[in-house]
């Protein structure tokens, strides 16, 4: 990476300042940077490395600018525009970044599961007082078990 690392909010709030007509143009121009930053980069550590294959070289699998827009597109497309472009550009594995958004949906998931369990109470007690205020009242329930016939207080 280059001494003055921008990251992907801050292309995208950039790009919203320069009043982006649409959000797709945004993201178009967001992975387009990025490419063309990728691609300089491995022009930059290709110059450094020797003609010939050799063991010590500092770099093994320099990837042309193409390849790296199309692996920008797969991060982003899997993981999100934001969050896929900037693992990519943070050089994060994909192996380790399919780890975190398999944990950031395990812990998703245990959320909508509490939050579900709640409703879930919260609905049998508002449902209980409904039913014991039609009770009262002696009038038809709005709540029906079997949903053939409504309930009345002299029918339950």
């Amino acid at each position: 990476m280059s001494n003055q690392e921008i990251t992907t909010g801050e292309i995208v709030e950039e790009l919203k300042n320069e009043d982006a007509a649409e959000p797709t143009e945004v993201v178009e121009e967001v992975v387009e940077e990025a490419a063309e930053e990728a691609a300089e980069e491995v022009v930059e550590v290709a110059e450094e490395c020797c003609d010939e294959p050799c063991d010590d070289c500092e770099v093994k699998n320099v990837t042309p600018a193409d390849e790296a827009r199309e692996e920008l597109k797969k991060y982003m497309n899997a993981f999100g525009n934001d969050v896929g472009a900037e693992w990519f550009l943070n050089g994060v594995t994909w192996e380790d970044c399919q780890n975190r958004q398999l944990e950031q949906l395990k812990n998703e998931a245990e959320s909508l599961r509490s939050e579900l369990a709640e409703l879930k109470e919260q609905n049998a007690d508002l449902t209980g007082r409904v039913e014991a205020a039609v009770k009262a009242s002696g009038e038809v329930s709005p709540v029906s078990n079997s949903g053939d016939e409504p309930e009345t207080a002299t029918n339950s």
